[in-house]
């Protein structure tokens, strides 16, 4: 097979990634067997993801795997690698845009009981907290848009905000640099726990995933953080209050 035709199908699969950002693992490969058949060559997805990576970096992004924290269903996501990643998240948007956005993560991960969930009366109220104030209906347009891009995540039963799948695996850094004392890591797979289940003893920053409790509870009855028995509480947007 030429080297030029691969090349072709893994540009073909850079764009698929620029377009979407993040998409399920299986409906992935359903677009990469397309290619393929298109393109008339063997596939091999993982190889490919492998080898797109060192072209994707050097434009400041990266080609990760991830879970559904609830599901566990896998996704694969294209990321801003660089250290301004919740700028990125702003663009188009204003300075003040951006510093209305930095506010309204900083409200997530604040929030009580470990919800990582502001109302969406919380978020409007926020912008008349901003310098300069913004009016509630440019925040109402701002939140829509953040929404719309798949940065952050509406409940439609509680009317709360939380941030995306997308989002935090962008986010990862700055959160972990920034909000470090609010972060709970996964004690399955180490990544940001804003849905599922945390030690209940004080202070102790235990975490698993909705989608990791089994694997948790197989291999442990005890937290793993404070040694206490695995008694956990629920963390995430399910504990906030409907508007």
């Amino acid at each position: 097979m030429a080297p030029a035709t691969r090349a072709t199908l893994q540009q073909a699969l850079v764009q698929a990634l620029l377009s979407r950002g993040i998409v399920q693992r299986a409906e992935l490969e359903r677009l990469y067997a397309e290619l393929c058949s298109a393109l008339q060559i063997p596939p091999e997805l993982d190889g490919d993801l492998a080898a797109i990576q060192p072209r994707v970096a050097a434009v400041g992004l990266d080609v990760r795997t991830c879970h559904d924290p609830v599901s566990a269903a896998p996704f694969v996501v294209l990321i801003n690698a660089k250290a301004d990643a919740l700028a990125e998240a702003a663009t188009p948007h204003s300075p003040a845009e951006l510093q209305y956005i930095k506010a309204l993560v900083d409200a997530m991960f604040h929030a009580p009981d470990h919800r990582f969930a502001v109302s969406s009366t919380q978020a409007l109220q926020m912008a008349s907290q901003m310098q300069p104030p913004m009016t509630k209906h440019a925040a109402s347009e701002l939140l829509h848009s953040l929404e719309h891009r798949g940065w952050i995540v509406l409940s439609r039963r509680t009317g709360a905000y939380s941030l995306s799948l997308r989002a935090l695996m962008e986010l990862d850094t700055y959160l972990r640099n920034e909000m470090d004392e609010c972060v709970l890591e996964c004690m399955v797979c180490y990544t940001i726990v804003t849905v599922g289940e945390v030690c209940s003893t004080h202070d102790c920053r235990g975490a698993v995933h909705t989608a990791c409790q089994d694997a948790y509870r197989a291999g442990h009855t005890q937290c793993a953080q404070c040694t206490q028995p695995w008694e956990p509480r629920p963390v995430g947007e399910a504990m906030a209050s409907v508007d």
